[in-house]
């Protein structure tokens, strides 16, 4: 099987994370993605980040009705920062005759050679880069792994999820932005809103 692999926050999860699940999934005609929230982020700022409930809950909610879309509570589980090596790792022993294919935005794609062991990453998994326009540059620093590395020309939805959470702290919900269902439990359990 080819088996994707897209972490993040999610916090929370948004039609531009589903379009682009979609996307990969079509066009590197993928078995399956799984979705993997970090619990404890390594490069965000977790001041606003709501529990790993309400955003495990939150993406059930968003997949309910995709097909070939899971989500993995891998890093939830795990009492630590949220290092993709070891998530990579462990969903390898988990699927050993699978190809792995991470998925990363262009902008994480930039600094992936400062992220915990990324060469090690890159002998397990293809990386999959979202690009944000089309003047993409190959990071220098990845040279050797040109072979593993796929770009993939995505359409992207101009919004994130800070904008996302300051809309709703200003009771501005983005229904548009958002899975119907998820508007529903954010309003709900009053998230974000402070």
């Amino acid at each position: 099987m080819k088996i994707g692999i897209f972490g993040g926050t999610f916090n929370p999860i948004h039609n531009g994370h589903l379009k682009s699940c979609e996307y990969v999934l079509d066009n590197l005609k993928l078995d399956k993605i799984l979705i993997v929230p970090t619990k404890i982020p390594v490069h965000k700022d977790s001041n606003n980040l709501v529990s790993s409930f309400d955003r495990m809950n939150m993406i059930s909610l968003a997949i309910q009705n995709m097909k070939k879309i899971e989500i993995s509570d891998i890093e939830i589980k795990r009492d630590e920062l949220s290092y993709t090596y070891i998530t990579v790792e462990e969903l390898q022993k988990n699927y050993p005759n699978d190809k792995l294919f991470l998925i990363i935005g262009y902008d994480s794609y930039l600094y992936f050679h400062k992220w915990k062991n990324p060469e090690f990453i890159l002998d397990k998994v293809f990386l999959v880069v979202m690009k944000r326009d089309d003047s993409v540059k190959y990071n220098l620093n990845l040279k050797k792994y040109k072979e593993k590395i796929i770009f993939v020309n995505n359409s992207v939805i101009q919004i994130s999820s800070t904008e996302i959470r300051t809309n709703i702290s200003k009771k501005k919900i983005t229904s548009e932005f958002l899975p119907k269902k998820v508007v529903e439990y954010i309003q709900e359990k009053e998230l974000y809103l402070n």
